[in-house]
């Protein structure tokens, strides 16, 4: 008799049930989308519409791959992963946009409570959200402890729900940008990263000239994300700068960290 073996069964991974989750969910939400939105957005207040627009501005696409930058620093795959597939769903949901233009709570609504940038189009699906759970699903992923796991994740969903909160998206723009994000770690995981991870550094290596380039556009980027993007284009400045000296600290602290190591070497 054959006997079926489901160890390297996609039944057993946390990511394919998640998927199925999300997508069962998605049913409720598609009936009473703009009733669970208007219900969010109503709930607001001056100190609530300062966090949300905070934990919206973490969402930002610079500021992700500046969070995701600091990893060359401690492991250099993290950071690949990471932007790999930050890039791949960011060109996917992009597409969507394209393809299915939708309107914004404020262009199907009328009036809705708006915190940051008045958006009329692009809505499906919600780009902040799928930026968020690309560094959110890739740090879980390297994260250590069910407890780092679940502070990571509690921070990817808040950036998602704070796109509802902002007025910027419907809750199923929020949730198909996380099945977005889902499917295409998922399809990373499986096929594109077991292919080139092994050629990539596990440490931080400054005699690496591919790794040097990198930590400098990493470099480069934090600037410029402190001194130009956070006052110009980010949605809330005072958030974005304290994400961009974050970064710049961190990286410091690291570099002192490393120093010694690279002398003793």
């Amino acid at each position: 008799m054959i006997k079926f073996s489901f160890k390297t069964s996609i039944f057993k991974d946390p990511i394919f049930w998640g998927l199925v989750c999300l997508l069962i969910l998605s049913l409720p939400v598609h009936f009473f989308d703009r009733q669970i939105f208007t219900f969010l957005n109503d709930l607001h207040s001056p100190s609530m519409d300062i966090l949300w627009i905070s934990f919206t501005t973490l969402g930002d696409g610079l500021l992700i791959c500046m969070i995701l930058g600091c990893f060359l620093l401690i492991n250099p795959r993290i950071t690949f992963l990471g932007l790999l597939v930050f890039l791949l769903t960011s060109t996917a949901v992009h597409v969507l946009k394209y393809l299915m233009p939708a309107a914004r709570p404020l262009e199907a609504l009328g009036f809705v409570h708006i915190t940051g940038p008045l958006l009329r189009w692009g809505s499906f699906p919600s780009g902040h959200t799928a930026a968020g759970f690309s560094a959110t699903l890739v740090l879980m992923g390297c994260a250590r402890g069910f407890l780092t796991k679940a502070l990571i994740l509690l921070m990817g969903t808040l950036i998602a729900l704070s796109r509802i909160f902002v007025g910027a998206h419907f809750p199923s723009d929020v949730l198909w940008g996380t099945i977005c994000t889902l499917t295409i770690y998922y399809l990373v995981q499986t096929t594109l990263w077991p292919k080139f991870e092994s050629s990539l550094p596990l440490r931080p290596d400054f005699s690496n000239k591919v790794f040097k380039f990198f930590f400098y556009i990493q470099v480069a980027i934090s600037l410029f994300g402190l001194l130009i993007y956070s006052t110009k284009f980010a949605e809330y400045t005072p958030a974005a700068i304290a994400i961009s000296v974050g970064v710049i600290v961190f990286m410091c602290i690291k570099l002192f960290e490393i120093a010694p190591l690279s002398k003793n070497s």
